[in-house]
Formats: C-alpha cells, sequence, structure tokens
C-alpha cells in the first residue's frame, strides 16, 4: 500500500526544511546558493567521506540547469533526491549487471537492459525507457570505459537515478502532479497598413514638402 496524501506532505515538508538548513550552512558567502566547493563540503557531510571529483561534477551538472555555476534551494531540493536515489537507494549493480549479461560480453543490449530496469523498478519498462537509460549511460561513462569493452557501474548508478528521477523534472514531486504551465504562443500583429491608418489620423500635422527641407517659399 503506497502512502497517504498526508504521509507525502509530511515527508515532503521535511525534506524541505533538510534541503534549506544544508544550504544555509553551506552558503558561507551569503548567496543564498551553493557553488562547486560548497557542494564538495555538503556531500562530504551527507556520505561522511570526500567526495569524488566526477560525483561532484555529477551533482553540479544535475542541479545547476540556468547554467550559472550555483545551485539555488529549488535546484538543490531536486538534485538531492537524485543523489539519495544515486548513493544509497539503488541495488547492488554489479550482481544484476552480471545476472543480466546473458552472453557475458561485458555489455548490455536493449534487452539485457530492459531486464535489469524491470527489477530495479519492479514494474513494467517501455522501449523509450530503456532509451533514456542507454543514452544517459552512454553520457555519464568514462572515456577509458567507452574505448574498452565494460559496463562501468557507477555510470549505470547516474543514468538509472536520471530515469527513476524524470518525473521529478516534469512536475511531479513526493507523489503530488503538478503540470506545467503552458506558454500561449504570440504572433505578432500584422502592421503593414500602420502608415496609411496613421497619415489619415494625423494627416493634419504631417508638413508640407516644402517645409521638410527647412525652406520656406520665396
Amino acid at each position: 500500500m503506497g502512502k497517504t496524501k498526508h504521509e507525502l506532505k509530511v515527508e515532503r515538508e521535511k525534506f524541505q526544511a533538510e534541503v534549506k538548513a544544508l544550504l544555509e550552512k553551506y552558503d558561507t558567502d551569503g548567496s543564498k546558493s551553493l557553488d562547486t566547493d560548497e557542494v564538495r563540503k555538503l556531500i562530504e557531510e551527507l556520505d561522511h567521506a570526500p567526495p569524488l571529483a566526477k560525483d561532484v561534477n555529477w551533482v553540479m551538472k544535475m542541479g545547476d540547469k540556468d547554467g550559472g555555476g550555483t545551485i539555488a534551494f529549488a535546484e538543490l531540493y531536486v538534485v538531492l533526491q537524485k543523489y539519495k536515489k544515486y548513493r544509497h537507494d539503488n541495488p547492488d549493480l554489479l550482481k544484476l549487471i552480471t545476472k543480466h549479461d546473458k552472453n557475458s560480453d561485458m555489455e548490455l543490449s536493449s534487452s539485457e537492459m530492459k531486464g535489469l530496469l524491470k527489477e530495479v523498478s519492479g514494474g513494467e519498462v517501455s522501449d523509450s525507457d530503456v532509451e533514456y537509460v542507454m543514452k544517459e549511460f552512454q553520457a555519464q561513462s568514462t572515456e577509458s570505459m567507452k574505448v574498452k569493452k565494460g559496463i562501468d557501474p557507477d555510470a549505470l548508478a547516474k543514468a538509472i537515478s536520471n530515469w527513476q528521477d524524470k518525473s521529478i523534472d516534469e512536475g511531479t514531486l513526493f507523489g503530488f502532479h503538478m503540470p506545467k504551465m503552458e506558454v500561449p504562443s504570440f504572433a505578432p500583429p500584422d502592421l503593414s497598413g500602420a502608415t496609411a491608418w496613421t497619415d489619415s489620423i494625423f494627416g493634419c500635422c504631417t508638413q508640407p514638402e516644402d517645409r521638410k527641407t527647412g525652406l520656406g517659399k520665396v
């Protein structure tokens, strides 16, 4: 049985308070946002160990949506949920990779990836889900792993975390759906007749041809 709306609301408010406290603690320059060094210190507290540079870079990439080089509260709120899943909620991927790599070629085909994702999620997985994770996995894989055969479990964990939290980016937080606002399209007005219209209205104010030059009649 899933959580009630009240339980989800309490969970959401608790997490909001935790994120706000972390932001206030590590925002050493008072900018109400965190730069890379401040994010590094925050992750060290969460993991109780100095973080790897690639993890810090990943958090910054996922959180800094506006490209400003910092992460504000709204961005931090989302990215810490992703990081939590990546670091703590995903199962032992090494075992799952071994299990679903049916031909032991140290690669995952689309069908093998689908089987792995089904086991991770405990539900149905669409072909578009598989395609998304495959692309994310390639993007997260290190250059060395792209050159030689092998599956980087760290990259796969990040790809799965991004897939699991796609709903957050699409407007769902803690089970509450918040539809995106549609920006109405705007067609500029046709101004082709503006000159004739203004001339008809303000014709009394137009100057005679001989006065446009600044010369009076002789």
